[in-house]
Protein backbone atom coordinates (compact mmCIF):
# COMPACT_ATOMS: atom_id res chain seq x y z
CA UNK A 1 0.00 0.00 0.00
CA UNK A 2 2.73 2.31 1.06
CA UNK A 3 4.68 1.54 -2.31
CA UNK A 4 1.50 2.29 -4.09
CA UNK A 5 0.79 5.95 -2.51
CA UNK A 6 4.25 6.97 -3.25
CA UNK A 7 4.63 5.66 -6.95
CA UNK A 8 1.19 7.78 -7.55
CA UNK A 9 2.69 10.79 -5.57
CA UNK A 10 -0.70 10.85 -3.22
CA UNK A 11 1.53 11.20 0.06
CA UNK A 12 3.59 14.82 0.97
CA UNK A 13 4.46 13.85 4.73
CA UNK A 14 4.97 10.23 6.45
CA UNK A 15 4.98 9.82 9.84
CA UNK A 16 5.99 6.38 10.91
CA UNK A 17 5.88 4.92 14.60
CA UNK A 18 8.90 2.63 15.31
CA UNK A 19 8.36 0.22 18.54
CA UNK A 20 10.70 -1.91 17.14
CA UNK A 21 13.53 -4.00 18.83
CA UNK A 22 14.57 -6.38 16.21
CA UNK A 23 13.15 -10.02 16.78
CA UNK A 24 10.85 -8.16 19.34
CA UNK A 25 8.20 -6.69 17.70
CA UNK A 26 5.43 -8.89 18.42
CA UNK A 27 5.77 -8.80 21.99
CA UNK A 28 6.18 -5.01 22.61
CA UNK A 29 3.66 -4.48 20.06
CA UNK A 30 1.18 -7.54 20.39
CA UNK A 31 0.75 -7.34 16.97
CA UNK A 32 1.80 -9.90 14.62
CA UNK A 33 4.04 -8.59 11.10
CA UNK A 34 6.40 -9.64 9.05
CA UNK A 35 9.55 -7.67 10.07
CA UNK A 36 10.46 -7.65 6.75
CA UNK A 37 7.51 -5.86 5.55
CA UNK A 38 8.18 -3.14 8.65
CA UNK A 39 11.86 -2.92 6.98
CA UNK A 40 11.09 -2.45 3.57
CA UNK A 41 8.35 0.34 4.75
CA UNK A 42 11.32 2.10 6.33
CA UNK A 43 13.15 1.88 3.73
CA UNK A 44 10.88 3.08 1.16
CA UNK A 45 9.95 6.18 3.25
CA UNK A 46 13.77 6.76 3.67
CA UNK A 47 14.20 6.65 -0.37
CA UNK A 48 11.22 8.47 -1.48
CA UNK A 49 11.51 12.30 -1.96
CA UNK A 50 9.04 13.23 0.02
CA UNK A 51 8.93 15.09 4.04
CA UNK A 52 9.39 12.25 6.51
CA UNK A 53 10.02 11.91 10.33
CA UNK A 54 10.03 8.27 12.69
CA UNK A 55 8.89 8.53 16.23
CA UNK A 56 9.36 5.96 19.17
CA UNK A 57 8.07 5.98 22.89
CA UNK A 58 10.76 5.49 25.47
CA UNK A 59 10.03 3.98 28.64
CA UNK A 60 12.23 4.01 31.83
Amino acid sequence: MLQHLLQENLVDYIAMDIKHIPGQYSEITNVSIPIKRYSESIELIMTSQIDYEFRTTVIQ
